[in-house]
């Protein structure tokens, strides 16, 4: 199964050769962070990528609307950063 994305880099991960290329989650995403690429799939289909993870809140709208469900989105958690040294 080839992945556009790794897990731990990105917040979305698209099953790009399962993709049919509707394009509803590229036009629905709010932030404007995933694409069509150029590259065509074992299907014969164009497939969505992540164009801007750095834009991506993780919000599911991509997920939500993809008929296919072959997107999965991870929300990541910040972790608080301890400030000073307790002995």
């Amino acid at each position: 199964m080839k992945k556009n994305n790794k897990k731990l880099d990105f917040p979305v991960i698209i099953d790009t050769e399962k993709c049919k290329g509707c394009e509803l989650c590229i036009y629905y995403c709010p932030k404007k962070c995933l694409g069509k690429s150029e590259e065509i799939n074992k299907l014969g289909y164009t497939y969505a990528v992540l164009t801007k993870p750095e834009e991506c809140n993780s919000c599911g709208t991509c997920y939500i609307m993809c008929p296919e469900y072959i997107i999965t989105v991870f929300k990541f958690e910040k972790t608080p950063v301890a400030v000073g040294n307790k002995k």
